[in-house]
């Protein structure tokens, strides 16, 4: 049975025959199996059409070890390239199995054979932004094998569920253009200059929790029109305080073993921002990830409410601009966060894992937090300044089905009390449909001494709070 003939035609065999490069060949390959599935799951279901697999999966591998022999570009011979094209197109072009079938096992063999050094080019093959539709690596963490958390608390893939045609774990498509929703997204690599290690061993992951009401922030408003608030920041007596706090908190984490440490929103200005990086930077085993709160300031003629990051082996801070403005009530008005919106989304890539920032009300988006999933970030760090209740069940939600880890912060103490919500991965499924535990630390009563750090371990998955 042959599902998608005319398909293929009509938009695959087109496309092999002006690739100029891998990474394009395996994009084709991607979109033309993501739209082929129910082709594929009509094959899939019936056992008899499983005879030529073998066959065609030793023909794939022959096609890329032969005939292509290595990663090529649009600068290699015109030649080779025609050749390379003649034999692709030739494979996907045969009645069985039919063609979705071929584009899969061809696609595997491409990330087989290529992996690494396909990932070591992509800097180069995109140095802009990542657009609709494209290739992108994924850093999944490999939860088997690194040690984050207890082998028997990861439990194997369901024999029933079998991965979608075209996926693969470390390449993805971003998502069409309507998902971007007017914003760019940018992969961040490490600068030559930065030196980073794989993440391995016990996953603890922190929060630093500061002010025990928000009477130790000041702020501006302007009643306007439109009525804004701005310059959030700690009260001028008790700043140093703060930021040497945040220092305190950072070294408790370091020697606890915490691996990623995450402040909250507004909870610092942007000189005391610097300090606690620089502060970091001195440790002797600070943890890979901090994520320093985020702060008011301007910006030429215009306020961002950015957040900054340390990320171990790496000289200059991580960044993000707030890009949901908050508003809140106060009598008849409504006052909105004056700042200027961003409107890029940032994966910073290390060496086997990789982190999405956000602020906020950003996770809230309902256009923004499916972007961000599509991206599938190792950790999705988020420093709030807001009411919790939202933020617990879609924490867990996207850890279940992208398997990223989530680390929100929350503070100053709200009613709630809610100071911490932990999104962890607990079944690493090859597919977009996994399981999660989200946890989230509830401030006791009598409140801890302040400043404090809640740490989550993720080996006996119990949450601690350590004064500072």
């Amino acid at each position: 049975m042959n599902p998608a003939p005319a398909n293929l035609n009509a938009t695959l065999l087109p496309a092999v025959a002006s690739c100029d490069s891998t990474f394009r060949l395996m994009e084709h390959l991607m979109r033309f199996c993501r739209d082929q599935a129910a082709a594929f799951r009509t094959w899939d279901d019936n056992p008899a059409s499983k005879a030529d697999v073998r066959a065609a999966n030793d023909e794939a591998r022959r096609i890329v070890t032969d005939e292509i022999g290595t990663v090529f570009a649009p600068d290699d011979d015109p030649v080779k390239l025609a050749h390379i094209r003649t034999a692709v197109a030739g494979y996907l072009g045969e009645v069985v199995p039919p063609p979705v079938v071929r584009a899969e096992l061809l696609l595997r063999e491409l990330d087989r054979a290529f992996l690494a050094n396909l990932r070591a080019l992509y800097p180069d093959f995109q140095p802009g932004p990542l657009a609709p539709g494209g290739l992108f690596p994924v850093y999944w963490p490999n939860l088997k094998g690194n040690g984050w958390f207890p082998a028997d608390k990861l439990s194997p893939q369901p024999a029933s569920m079998s991965p979608p045609p075209g996926f693969l774990t470390k390449w993805a498509l971003a998502p069409s253009a309507d998902a971007f929703s007017g914003r760019q997204v940018e992969l961040v690599f490490p600068a030559r200059t930065d030196v980073s290690s794989p993440l391995t061993g016990a996953l603890n992951l922190g929060v630093g929790i500061l002010n025990a009401e928000r009477g130790e922030l000041v702020w501006e408003e302007d009643i306007g029109p439109p009525p804004l608030f701005r310059n959030v920041r700690p009260r001028p007596d008790i700043r140093d305080r703060q930021v040497a706090a945040m220092c305190s908190i950072a070294t408790r984490a370091a020697s606890e073993g915490v691996r990623v440490l995450v402040f909250p929103e507004l909870c610092v200005d942007q000189s005391g921002a610097d300090e606690v990086f620089r502060h970091i930077a001195t440790l002797n085993a600070p943890p890979a990830l901090v994520v320093i709160g985020s702060y008011h300031w301007l910006d030429g003629a215009t306020r961002r409410n950015t957040c900054t990051a340390f990320r171990t082996g790496t000289a200059s801070p991580l960044h993000h601009h707030k890009i949901a403005p908050f508003s809140y009530r106060q009598g008849n008005q409504t006052f909105r966060e004056d700042i200027r919106s961003g409107d890029t989304v940032r994966v910073y890539v290390g060496t086997d894992w990789s982190v999405v920032l956000l602020i906020c009300r950003d996770f809230l988006d309902a256009s923004l937090r499916p972007l961000v999933e599509a991206l599938r970030p190792t950790f999705l760090c988020v420093p709030s300044f807001s009411q919790t209740t939202p933020f617990v069940d879609l924490a867990g939600a996207i850890t279940a089905s992208s398997q990223t880890v989530v680390v929100f912060a929350n503070g100053p103490v709200p009613l709630d009390r809610v100071t911490a919500v932990f999104g962890v991965p607990r079944v690493r499924e090859e597919h977009s449909s996994g399981a999660a535990l989200a946890r989230q630390s509830v401030m006791p009563e009598p409140l801890p001494a302040l400043p404090c750090l809640v740490v989550y371990n993720g080996i006996n998955d119990a949450i601690r709070h350590l004064p500072c």
